[in-house]
């Protein structure tokens, strides 16, 4: 019989660590074990745009190599007949300051960056300094069900519940993989995970085409395929997964000062109002 590997968690690290698993150890059998699944993860919320964020104190060279290697395998996607399925597209867009800023780490691996123009700010009121670049996103809601039918195909297990202790685990698997995000800090007592709680709306703005971040006040618009990501926030240590209605003004003004053509909307179509806990480890 084979080495057996249960993989805890089954959002976006999850799937793809049991992909991963299966494609450098042919013939293991992986089993991945999960309270939730697509359409019910953090990951389903996640416009996927690429670019480091909320990084904590991790070494600037692991985020470096992650990030590339990220990149590299996203590239790769969006040049493959998958991209459609996947989720992943290409988006160009602005990142917009009110101060001069230096020139963000991952300047020479996007497409096509470049400095704000004093014409290319006039669309801008309010902003003195920005860049112009084209990412990649990967679209969670998309990029989940692909990875799991990849993962299937290969002779991948699902099994749904609860894990209380990674110990319960150790007479039927040789390796467990851990990638349960927030759960860690109960299943392993690693109390230093807290959340980092992210509010977005999902709209109907077909016009808009280009991504908006606006890092000063925060706020950002990311154009997906069927839909326009409204976000956003980013509160440490907040449990909440209810849309606030502080936030939701706060996040729907912020936009429309970028865009003010959104307002169009009111009252605003909420295809999805998402409160989900993207999760970084940080110490309190």
């Amino acid at each position: 019989m084979g080495h057996r590997v249960c993989v805890v968690g089954a959002g976006v690290v999850g799937l793809s660590s049991a992909v991963c698993i299966q494609e450098k150890v042919p013939g293991i059998q992986v089993t991945v074990l999960s309270e939730k699944f697509s359409p019910h993860t953090t990951s389903d919320g996640a416009a996927g745009f690429w670019e480091p964020h909320i990084l904590s104190d991790t070494p600037q060279e692991l985020v470096r190599r992650w990030g590339d290697e990220t990149w590299d395998h996203l590239k790769t996607l969006y040049l493959s007949p998958v991209a459609v399925d996947v989720g992943v597209m290409l988006l160009s867009g602005y990142h917009l300051h009110k101060q001069p800023q230096q020139d963000p780490t991952w300047a020479s691996k996007v497409f096509g960056f470049r400095h704000l123009t004093k014409q290319d700010l006039q669309q801008f009121p309010g902003f003195s300094s920005g860049w112009f670049s084209t990412h990649l996103l990967c679209e969670g809601k998309k990029y989940l069900p692909w990875l799991m039918t990849k993962f299937k195909k290969a002779g991948g297990k699902v099994q749904q519940g609860k894990v209380t202790s990674l110990t319960e685990l150790a007479d039927h698997y040789d390796v467990v993989v851990n990638c349960c995000g927030i759960g860690a800090r109960e299943l392993v007592g690693d109390s230093t995970v807290k959340p980092v709680r992210g509010q977005v709306y999902r709209v109907n703005a077909p016009w808009v085409k280009h991504y908006m971040i606006a890092h000063d006040d925060p706020c950002y618009i990311l154009p997906c395929a069927n839909n326009v990501v409204l976000g956003g926030t980013a509160q440490k240590g907040n449990w909440n997964l209810s849309p606030h209605p502080t936030d939701s003004k706060d996040i729907w003004e912020g936009c429309c000062q970028l865009v003010p053509s959104l307002r169009t909307l009111s009252p605003v179509p909420i295809l999805r109002s998402i409160s989900g806990r993207n999760f970084a480890a940080w110490h309190g």
